[in-house]
């Protein structure tokens, strides 16, 4: 994956290539005693909750104003979140309704593999952009120069590569065009055919169409090179 990364940023077609795969995060494990956890009325989903609640980003409601919206994120405060320490100040509500320590029914095990005690691990952080980033975004050349780069590198077959994102909804779009254009030429001689009563006057218009979009681009293009000037 490196070498296939360093290739994509050497294209010219490209820019701005990164990679979102990071393995050399620490992590802890947490180890629930379910037999205690059972015993204090702490079942996995409400372990999942708080942890979620205050350590993830779950969002809890929005706000509405004249010119935009906000939305409310619940999570603890930055400095309860630095180290693995700080799970020992998460509190849950059992069923009895009291609160019960996260420590007293969980166990942080940390692998001695990293400075800080804590076992790497992957950190998972993708973004896909869902809309596109410009008008003029030639994404054929692009696919076609990612594609001959996959080839000359010789990738084994256990690595699948797709696209995400606007990409993919751009691909998709192109998989469907053939058959809508089929069908917008089908209803346009049916229509043609029933205006002028006839089979043949219909294909005699419709031959056009291709001469005319060519003149018009030509046309746009050249009032485009002379505004420029």
């Amino acid at each position: 994956m490196p070498r296939f990364l360093t290739r994509l940023k050497a294209l010219p077609e490209l820019r701005d290539v990164a990679s979102d795969q990071q393995n050399a995060g620490l992590q802890a494990h947490l180890e629930l005693d379910r037999a205690t956890a059972s015993r204090l009325g702490i079942t996995p989903q409400m372990l999942d909750d708080a942890l979620y609640d205050s350590f993830g980003q779950r969002q809890i409601s929005t706000m509405f104003t004249q010119l935009n919206q906000y939305r409310v994120v619940l999570e603890v405060g930055p400095d309860f979140q630095k180290h693995p320490d700080n799970l020992q100040d998460v509190y849950l509500r059992s069923t009895e309704g009291g609160t019960v320590p996260l420590a007293s029914f969980t166990n942080v095990r940390l692998q001695k593999r990293a400075p800080g005690g804590e076992s790497p691990g992957p950190v998972p952080r993708g973004h896909r952009l869902l809309q596109p980033g410009a008008e003029d975004v030639r994404w054929v050349k692009r696919w076609r120069a990612i594609d001959a780069a996959k080839a000359d590198l010789d990738m084994p077959a256990s690595i699948q590569a797709e696209f995400q994102g606007t990409a993919r909804a751009f691909q998709a779009s192109l998989a469907n065009q053939p058959l809508l254009i089929l069908a917008a030429i089908v209803t346009v001689y049916i229509l043609l055919g029933i205006l002028y009563e006839s089979y043949i006057h219909p294909v005699t218009i419709l031959s056009t169409l291709a001469l005319r979009g060519r003149g018009r681009a030509a046309l746009a293009h050249a009032v485009s090179a002379s505004t420029s000037r």
